[in-house]
């Protein structure tokens, strides 16, 4: 999954989260901090995946109107939980901002 996301106002973007490595009947239970942010819809699903290890989807999508100039940035936490481990990652998510790309210069 990636890092970070840019997205603009009203957008509704799909992050693919893989859980690999479970061993033979363990099951890895997936929930998104405690809340959703302010501003933003978040829904993870399935929110169980069983062994071997599978795939579920993370859909964000941003109430924030297009035509707002500000950029906002949001952390959505991620935690896997299971008998044997608990791990936690975070997606930030820039609403409304720009990516600024810069001209390469040989000297």
């Amino acid at each position: 999954a990636p890092s970070q996301l840019i997205m603009a106002g009203e957008e509704t973007a799909r992050v693919e989260l893989t859980i690999a490595g479970l061993t033979p009947g363990e099951t890895v239970a997936l929930s998104t901090g405690p809340s959703s942010p302010a501003g933003l819809d978040v829904v993870l699903d399935p929110q169980t995946i069983a062994a071997p290890g599978g795939k579920a989807t993370l859909t964000i999508s941003v109430r924030t109107p297009q035509t707002s100039q500000q950029a906002t940035f949001y952390r959505i936490p991620v935690r896997a939980t299971s008998d044997k481990a608990v791990q936690t990652t975070s997606i930030t998510v820039v609403v409304n901002g720009h990516e600024l790309f810069l001209p390469a210069i040989r000297r």
